[in-house]
């Protein structure tokens, strides 16, 4: 079992909330989830014994403590497939001297302990204490000992062990007290031991709740999908035996059960690469003791029971429920069962099995039942039964909604736009009840003429509309229908949308791009409306530079869900990103990454994280590209850029992995088939990564994809940057493993390669949170310094700034097009001020030997920025925004365009037209300014783009851009050739009239009775090659012969009517059969 190792990893954190309603917890809160200034020490000795009074009271001095936030804990990454979310770190194995040496051991004692305010403690009957140790812990509460887990029953101190070993990483207990704090301060104290001298990792978690003495009245419905506040027991008896009256009922008092939010279950991640959405966790198998040792089974049954409120139930003809469950179920309403779902028809205990095994790891059930709610309280009470006692996943949600009313929905999530192409967009939004989905459109705001209704009713509403035009604004509403009535969500001439131009457009285009986006300030720091400090101003400035230009797309770099402790949730994106960015999500297309901080402390096989399920990904190839039949990693065309979003977090099937010499003492790091990514390559041998890296699918289709693509540009997205220095150090720190930051090193060494091999153009990471950028460059999978780096000019391709202007060239990619830049932009959120919730990274704060530009030293100061990119044809300008002040929020921000540069395409073209139509258009290779000559002819006045010209005679024209002094950076040269002979002429037929022949190249002919004994011929060419007849005789004129032919080696300009680069040779002359040499003026003629 990993699952808990990867999501609470070895820590220690304390919940200390208080039950305000039924359904809802936390609505006073005395010590935060992840809270600061927990006071801890990890000697050897038990506090009591050093002085200054009791350590678990409140009169105790524990100034010489140290100080963390929680969680605080030590985990050995090499037998855990995730390092867990740890934000104080206790010292590990080995770092306790013992003689003049360290030793191999470390305390089997770590002692916590935080004081905390209760304002008014009758209020709560009694409080729950839940916690998750390793290995065993004893808690106090007030100096009087209230709990013990997984510890003998035996006086305590700093050298007794726990009972044992933790199994699955952690141990889950849980205990209610009578409502015993006091009045004003309150002190909780914690020992945590450990299971013998060697053991190493260690953790806690632990909250406590108040219930209180009367609960108050039942919320609103309906109920939907992963509502909160479900009560839950999973304990071995059917709860109609505890006592309290009949479970199902409104009468019962559920006080002493949990409370969660839904889905609520437990999913053995070994036997399953991805699992569903678990927002509450159950205690999986092997947690529950029978006898003296926890025995390998688990209950066959878990009660589920929440009360809701029914204004007017006659308004609804029926009702309709709706359930996932793994394995079975029975539902009830006030008492009556109404369903069973994989349920034998028989009576039900908790002892009682499902019919089957749930596949895929949960069954889907709905039924619609009469109209029999009552007015005011109602109670829907579900137990959830498994196939077998060693089945351990278990899995539960549900959903109850009135049918023939009308929903009263809000949106929760405003509208944001999806998958735009020229023909076609998804319009997403989001409400706080289940509703049919409507989208009416139309190029004009007051005759919104096209709709789109999806009759399916739902909270995550996403409306495809197709057959649009393209490069087009339209308006669009949202809302929903019921019967004949209809409601708007959203509407006016602030909701549009500009469909993409076509694939052939000429237009600039434009792409914003955001990295690290999320803040993780605390919640309440500032306003939900407002975002964070950075984000508003960052978002500010760009939005004021941009001013009425066109946005394309929004692309994001990774880790726009970071708000700890809801990483990867929809309420770190509902409070940290869609908030912040209504106007543009609404009328932008945005295009999403996932960064680490994305799957929270979730395993990265996920595929049901906030991340993929509220953003729609085009895994069919909708907007280009080849399918990539994944959300993790797709591709999109917008013009004549091809744009390739990756993502190395992303788990591909199980591959087979040669040993690890690294792995000692087994865990996942060990195993010969795991499910590898590019991210986890970084535990393998450097020796085997190679060989895997190519069996990955995302590296099969990113190899495909770009073998396919014919468009100009290339760019690729992703987060973790091949090359920085900034906040993350790409370059190995040893070559132990694993190395710090290694999948940093398998980017470099890896993937890399493989975006120089398809000519990418820009690559574009995040992760560090800082700006930085490189030269153009290739073929660096090592470590060089910088003098290294700059001296090499196989690595280092065009060794300036590329930062386009009068003084300054581009760089300029032509066949082969080697080389690309990278640009790490990392601060578009992170990296604020201390105090702003930020301030506490280091940062390497050097730039990487191959950057030009690096903003790394800045990543901890008060000032974000973002990236643009703005493509016309053949020319790339990149532009880094960075705030000048970041103190306040301002709509107004100041910024500065820290840093640009350009790439040009196919540019200092040398072109030749012979003999062309006159009038004649010239048109410079690229965009941008424009100076127009005349070789030998002197300046032009042209400053355009394009030219018309009509030359009487040979005349070459060159444009450059004006630039360096006038001699220009780019140029590009036009040679006009008038009256320009053919190349060649073949003679295949008799010439019966004098005629004169004129050729740049050859003259032949192929008919033996070539000339009439009328006419007079003369040939002019270089090269003249008559083939004689068959029986010797040359070229025989009918009905005599002796005629001679003469080769003239001028007589017309060189040329021959068409294009190219390469310049024409000097006439010559080739004696064949029946030529007379050269060098003569005569006329050939008959004799």
């Amino acid at each position: 079992m990993k699952t808990f190792s990867i999501f609470l990893g070895k820590f220690f954190s304390l919940f200390l909330i208080t039950i305000i309603t039924r359904d809802t917890l936390a609505q006073t809160t005395f010590v935060a989830f992840k809270s600061e200034d927990w006071k801890y020490r990890e000697a050897f000795q038990d506090p009591v014994n050093i002085g200054n009074g009791n350590w678990k009271t409140d009169g105790y001095n524990d100034a010489a403590w140290s100080s963390g936030q929680a969680p605080l804990g030590y985990e050995d990454i090499t037998s855990s497939p995730q390092k867990p979310l740890i934000n104080t770190w206790l010292r590990p194995q080995g770092f306790y001297p013992q003689g003049p040496n360290p030793q191999p051991t470390s305390p089997r004692a770590n002692y916590f302990r935080k004081s905390f305010n209760v304002t008014n403690p009758a209020q709560f009957s009694s409080y729950r204490i839940k916690t998750w140790c390793d290995d065993g812990l004893v808690v106090y509460v007030n100096g009087t000992e209230v709990y013990r887990l997984n510890m003998p029953a035996t006086a305590v101190d700093s050298s007794l062990s726990a009972s044992a070993t933790a199994t699955n990483d952690s141990i889950y207990g849980e205990i209610t007290i009578p409502g015993q704090l006091l009045t004003g301060t309150n002190v909780i104290a914690v020992e945590v031991h450990q299971s013998g001298s060697t053991s190493i990792d260690r953790y806690f978690d632990l909250s406590i709740e108040g219930i209180e003495v009367t609960p108050p009245t039942s919320p609103e419905w309906p109920i939907a999908f992963k509502s909160p506040g479900w009560k839950y027991r999973e304990a071995f008896q059917d709860p109609v035996n505890i006592g309290n009256g009949n479970w199902k009922t409104d009468g019962y008092n559920d006080a002493a059960w949990s409370s969660g939010q839904a889905p609520l279950g437990y999913e053995d991640i070994t036997s399953s690469p991805q699992k569903p959405l678990i927002n509450t966790w159950l205690r999986p198998q092997g947690f529950y003791p029978q006898g003296p040792n926890p025995q390998p089974t688990s209950p066959r049954a878990n009660y589920f029971r929440k009360s809701f409120n029914v204004t007017n139930p006659a308004q609804f003809s029926s009702y309709r429920i709706k359930t996932w469950c793994d394995d079975g179920l029975v539902v009830y309403v006030n008492g009556t069962e109404v369903y069973r779902l994989n349920m034998p028809a028989t009576a039900v205990d908790s002892s009682l099995s499902a019919s089957a095994t749930a596949t895929n790891d949960s069954i889907y059930g709905e039924i619609t039942i009469p109209g029999q709610l009552l007015t005011g309280t109602n109670v829907i009470a579900v137990e959830v039964h498994q196939s077998g006692s060693t089945s351990i996943d278990r899995y539960f949600d549900l959903s109850i909604e009135g049918v023939g009313g009308c929903p009263s929905a809000t949106l929760v999530r405003q509208p944001y736009l999806q998958i735009g192409t020229p023909t076609s967009v998804i319009v997403r939004w989001k409400t706080n009840v289940a509703t049919n989905s409507k989208v009416k459109y139309g190029t004009d705001p007051n005759n919104l003429n096209l709709q789109v209704t999806l009759p399916t009713t739902t909270v995550e509403h996403i409306v495809p509309l197709a057959g649009l035009s393209p490069n087009t604004k339209y308006y669009y509403s949202v809302g929903y229908t019921c019967g004949m009535a209809e409601t708007t969500l959203a509407s006016g001439t602030d909701y549009y949308y500009y469909s993409m131009p076509s694939n052939n457009t000429t237009d600039s285009l434009r792409l914003w791009i955001l990295g690290d986006v999320c803040s993780n300030n605390p919640l309440g720091l500032p306003s939900v409306t407002d975002g964070t400090r950075r984000q508003v101003n960052v978002r500010n400035a760009y939005m004021n530079y941009l001013g009425n230009k066109r946005l394309h797309g929004i692309l994001f770099g990774g880790d726009n869900s970071k708000l700890e402790p809801f990483d990867g949730t929809d309420a770190a994106l509902d409070y940290n990103l869609f908030p912040v960015y209504p106007n543009q999500f609404r009328n932008t297309v945005s295009w999403i990454s996932l960064g680490n901080h994305d799957y929270g402390y979730r395993p990265y096989a996920d595929s049901t994280i906030a991340g993929y399920n509220a953003f729609s990904y085009p895994t069919l190839a909708e907007a280009g590209g080849v399918p990539s039949a994944s959300k993790g990693y797709y591709s999109f065309d917008l013009g004549d850029v091809h744009v390739i979003m990756l993502n190395p977090y992303h788990p591909d099937a199980f591959l087979t992995r040669g040993a690890i010499s690294g792995c000692t003492g087994g865990g996942w790091l060990c195993l010969t088939s795991y499910p590898m990514s590019m991210f986890l390559l970084k535990f393998d041998e450097p020796a085997n990564r190679l060989n895997l890296f190519n069996q990955l699918q995302q590296v099969k289709w990113l190899k495909a994809d770009l073998a396919a693509t014919t468009k100009k540009w290339k760019i690729v997205l992703f987060h973790t940057p091949p090359y920085t220095k900034g906040t993350h150090d790409s370059d190995p720190k040893s070559t132990t493993f694993p190395s710090n930051d290694g999948e940093l090193t398998v980017m470099r060494e890896l993937l890399v390669p493989v975006l120089e091999q398809y000519k990418v153009d820009l690559i574009v990471t995040s992760h560090t949170h800082a700006y930085d950028r490189s030269f153009l460059m290739q073929g660096v999978t090592g470590t060089p310094t910088q003098a290294q780096f700059r001296t090499n000019p196989n690595q280092l391709l065009q060794n300036w700034s590329g930062t386009y202007g009068p003084s300054s060239k581009p760089y300029i990619k032509n066949s082969p097009y080697n080389g690309a830049v990278h640009v790490v932009t990392g601060n578009a959120g992170r990296g604020a001020t201390p105090g702003a919730g930020d301030g506490k990274e280091t940062s390497v704060n050097k730039p990487h030997p191959v950057m030009f530009y690096s903003d790394s030293t800045d990543a901890l100061l008060s000032t974000g920025g973002s990236v643009e990119l703005v493509i016309n044809q053949n020319r790339l300008d990149v532009r880094y925004l960075k705030l000048v002040d970041d103190n306040s929020l301002s709509s107004t921000p100041p910024y500065t365009i820290k840093d640009q540069f350009t790439i040009m395409k196919d540019v200092n073209k040398k072109t030749t037209y012979n003999n062309p139509t006159l009038p004649l258009n010239l048109t410079a290779s690229w965009e941008g300014t424009y100076s127009w000559k005349i070789l030998g002819g002197g300046i032009l006045p042209n400053t355009t783009k394009g030219i018309t010209v009509s030359p009487v005679a040979n005349t070459t024209y060159i444009v450059n851009d004006g630039y360096n002094g006038g001699n220009g950076f780019l140029a590009d040269t036009f040679i006009v050739v008038v009256n320009a002979c053919p190349p060649t002429i073949t003679l295949n037929t008799t010439i019966t009239t004098s005629t004169v022949y004129q050729a740049s190249q050859w003259i032949k002919g192929t008919n033996t009775n070539i000339i009439a004994p009328s006419a007079t011929v003369e040939y002019r060419a270089g090269y003249i090659e008559l083939v004689p007849s068959g029986n010797g005789t040359a070229f025989l004129a009918t009905p005599s012969s002796g005629h001679y032919f003469l080769a003239v080696p001028v007589g017309c300009n060189p040329g021959g009517g068409g294009s190219g680069d390469q310049p024409s040779s000097s006439p010559t002359q080739k004696v064949s059969d029946g030529i007379v040499p050269p060098n003569t003026t005569t006329i050939k003629k008959k004799k």
